[in-house]
C-alpha cells in the first residue's frame, strides 16, 4: 500500500506557520522598537557598566549602575543601532 500525500494540507500548514511566522517577527520587532522609546534611566546600584541608550536619533553611551532601569540599555553600539535606527 502506498502513502498518500496530501498536498492541500501540507500547504495549508505551511501557509500557517509561515503567517505565525511573520506575525511573531513584527510583535518582537514593535517590541525591540518600544525600548527604543524610554528616556535613559542609569539605575541604580555601586557598578560603572558602560551601556548605550537611544535619543531618538543616535546611541548614545552612558553608565549602568547595575540594577533597575529600563529597556533602552544595550550592552554595545552595534545592537543599540541594529534594534533602535530606523
Amino acid at each position: 500500500m502506498k502513502p498518500s500525500f496530501n498536498f492541500n494540507l501540507f500547504a495549508s500548514v505551511f501557509l500557517v506557520l509561515c503567517v505565525a511566522s511573520l506575525v511573531l517577527c513584527e510583535h518582537k520587532r514593535a517590541a525591540k522598537a518600544e525600548a527604543c522609546n524610554h528616556p535613559k534611566d542609569v539605575g541604580r546600584g555601586n557598578l560603572a557598566l558602560t551601556r548605550w541608550w537611544w535619543d531618538g536619533r543616535s546611541c548614545k553611551e552612558f553608565t549602568y549602575k547595575g540594577q533597575g532601569g529600563n529597556t533602552n540599555n544595550f550592552p554595545s553600539k552595534q545592537l543599540c543601532v541594529q534594534v533602535c535606527k530606523p
